[in-house]
């Protein structure tokens, strides 16, 4: 258990858990972030697998019992469904399915790399020897898309994972100063650099299927769209937001997409105006829908 720097009772409270049972290792540090803790805890860990528990979350009792079930010596990667809550209703069950995935065969690689949650390091279970091997850690100059990070650094050495149709995993989305809350500059960013590895990582396996380059165009084309769609909504200038489109689309490879962009699943002219760039078009056809829905 990692105190990151807490500065109300939580570690006093922590120490008598820890006093009471060995198995429990409480370190106390000064505030670093959610990745720097999770960087202490690595250090330290010494057991075959490794999985992540946020102080604002809590999972069933049987979580790790579940989970734990289904290593057997060759998935290198088990994960499982969660339970979106607020306070302490339940939003969202997101649920995974019973399967066993080989990342060696392009389809497998590519459907479970768009499984759902793979953005996070929540309702999973990492082999601590592969995270040896690589000295896999957290970014910890990355403020957003961090966990991101890490899975496709991982991602990168595993040739088995496990899913198990089981959500124990509690994911509380309604504290206030919860991360995915924060607003960050840089994310949209960081979301174009993945892409880049998730598009690399299956270049270097040689996964070239023509579905597969669909998907990946398809990942590509709507989350620059709906950058573009925030931005129109967010400035009120459709000057300044083309110039802000401008710049943000310098991150996504749009030759990639031109490439592709028969097999985009959007709106012919939609897909048209932004591969090829017409943003100031996508901008004003979006004010303009905007205006009518607040119009009614």
């Amino acid at each position: 258990m990692i105190d990151d720097g807490s500065t109300d009772n939580s570690y006093n409270i922590a120490k008598l858990y820890a006093e009471s049972d060995t198995r429990l290792i409480l370190i106390k540090k000064e505030n670093g972030g959610v990745s720097s803790a999770r960087n202490c805890g690595l250090e330290i860990a010494s057991g075959n697998y490794v999985t992540f528990i946020d102080s604002d979350d809590y999972v069933l009792p049987d979580y790790l019992e579940k989970l734990y079930s289904k290593t057997d010596g060759i998935a290198e990667l088990i994960f499982s469904g969660l339970v979106n809550i607020n306070d302490k209703t339940i939003l969202k069950t997101i649920n995974q399915k019973n399967c066993s995935w080989d990342l060696n065969k392009e389809d497998d690689f590519i459907g479970f790399l768009y499984q759902p949650l793979q953005s996070s390091p929540c309702a999973k279970l990492y082999s601590h020897e592969i995270i040896k091997k690589y000295h896999l850690r957290f970014d910890t100059a990355l403020f957003c898309a961090e966990d991101r990070d890490f899975n496709l650094k991982y991602f990168e050495h595993i040739k088995k994972a496990t899913s198990l149709s089981y959500s124990g995993y509690y994911y509380r989305i309604d504290v206030d100063n919860s991360l995915t809350k924060r607003i960050n500059p840089n994310a949209f960013k960081n979301r174009c650099i993945h892409w880049k590895v998730r598009h690399n990582m299956c270049l270097k396996r040689g996964f070239k299927k023509e579905k597969t380059q669909i998907k990946l165009a398809n990942d590509l084309f709507f989350n620059a769209n709906n950058e573009v769609m925030r931005i129109s909504k967010d400035e009120k200038s459709c000057k300044k937001a083309t110039k802000l489109c401008k710049e943000k689309m310098t991150y996504v490879d749009l030759s990639f997409l031109r490439k592709w962009e028969k097999h985009i699943s959007a709106p012919k002219w939609q897909s048209f105006f932004l591969v090829h760039k017409f943003f100031f078009i996508l901008i004003l056809l979006n004010k303009i829908y905007l205006y009518g829905q607040k119009k009614g």
